[in-house]
């Protein structure tokens, strides 16, 4: 079998990039697929004998420090280009795409562009309120980020990206006038069969929830531009049968001051920051009723136009959660377009929405399961597969 090359430039485990390792696990039904990314402690073996996960160096939160952790991932991926041949780089993000282009200058591999975050000049605004400097230093950096994403990005000849909106977002973004190679992959799952069909008590049980109570789960990154705080205080008017659990990770101050809220509200507010794997996480979704799909951020584009790109809008669907979203570009199209969920204008609405929802859960829930399977990742992914199964039939001495 030929090699594809995946080049990710991120802080985190691979785990909580699930888009990326279901790519990997599509991939490897045809090709050898080499990961390359960040150290990273939490990382796990892939248990995948076709897929190998190459660390090339430590992510750098430091600007200069992250140049020559970078220029070493230069070193590590072409040495392996030159051993191994593959027929494609696909580059994740403006910082994969960085040296996916750098390296196809000396050795002339297509690149593919896997677009998973809308860069811009608005990119992490809030963290730079109220610090001059580091909001002159963190615009300067996405502005030399973003004009090399544009420059690569006209070299590439397939684009992925979540949905039409995004695309429309992105080429204005990256400035593309012609006419360019997509693939519209939502950052949803693999449909595996009654996933959301056998409940669960696991978040009753962890968190002291009485069993008459639905649960309302938030689960994800949390950050200023999420607005949780406008739920939180709107969630005391919602139907007295309701909690919300909030499962968090990101910013610690904003986690300590939900944790102190919780204590104040210690009826229907709960705070947990536990990690977890796949199939921990999993009963965790499924001994919760419905989901809530939150961004307040209007200014930066990757939430404003979140859409298909919402990963945890899809897994709330395929344990059969309806869910409670934010009415922001792509979600109403997902969730009412399908019925599988209802989109708010503002927080003060949500507490309507879960009563619709509760009044009528069952057909909720069905229809939550049929959305999913409609946005089934390998079935969207194929369309990558196809192409690339091409460029490897042209590619015939390829290693």
């Amino acid at each position: 079998m030929k090699r594809i090359a995946i080049i990710a430039y991120y802080p985190g485990p691979l785990r909580v990039h699930p888009s990326l390792i279901q790519a990997a696990h599509l991939l490897s039904e045809h090709f050898f697929v080499d990961i390359f990314k960040c150290h990273n402690d939490l990382d796990t073996e892939v248990k995948n004998i076709f897929i190998d996960v190459i660390h090339f160096s430590k992510y750098q939160t430091n600007p200069f420090a992250r140049i020559a952790s970078l220029f070493k991932g230069l070193k590590v991926i072409n040495k392996h280009i030159k051993k191994k041949g593959y027929i494609s780089l696909i580059c994740v993000d403006a910082y994969g795409l960085m040296l996916g282009g750098i390296l196809k200058m000396f050795n002339n591999t297509p690149l593919i562009y896997y677009s998973l975050e809308l860069l811009s000049s608005k990119t992490g605004h809030f963290s730079t309120r109220g610090n001059p400097l580091k909001k002159f230093l963190y615009i300067s950096h996405n502005l030399v980020l973003k004009s090399m994403e544009r420059y690569f990005h006209r070299q590439v000849y397939l684009t992925i990206i979540q949905d039409e909106i995004r695309w429309h977002m992105l080429k204005r973004l990256n400035k593309i006038r012609k006419q360019a190679e997509v693939v519209f992959v939502p950052n949803s799952r693999i449909v595996k069969e009654d996933t959301g069909s056998v409940k669960s008590r696991y978040l009753h049980n962890e968190l002291g929830i009485p069993e008459d109570k639905i649960i309302v789960l938030y689960s994800g990154s949390i950050f200023e531009g999420i607005g949780i705080q406008h739920v939180i205080e709107e969630s005391i008017k919602w139907p007295s049968n309701t909690v919300l659990v909030l499962h968090v990770r990101g910013n610690k101050n904003i986690i300590d001051t939900l944790i102190d809220k919780s204590a104040e509200n210690s009826k229907n507010l709960y705070v947990l920051t536990k990690s977890y794997h796949e199939k921990e996480y999993y009963e965790l979704l499924k001994s919760s009723s419905i989901g809530l799909v939150w961004y307040d951020d209007f200014v930066d584009p990757n939430y404003y136009y979140i859409g298909a790109a919402s990963g945890k809008l899809f897994y709330y669907l395929e344990c059969g959660l309806p869910v409670v979203a934010r009415r922001l570009p792509g979600l109403a199209e997902i969730l009412e377009y399908n019925k599988a969920g209802l989109c708010v204008d503002n927080a003060r609405d949500i507490g309507t929405a879960l009563k619709s929802i509760i009044e009528n859960y069952d057909a909720y829930s069905q229809n939550a399961v049929l959305c999913h399977r409609k946005y089934d990742f390998r079935t969207h992914f194929k369309n990558v597969v196809d192409r690339l199964l091409l460029l490897k039939a042209s590619y015939p001495r390829a290693k």
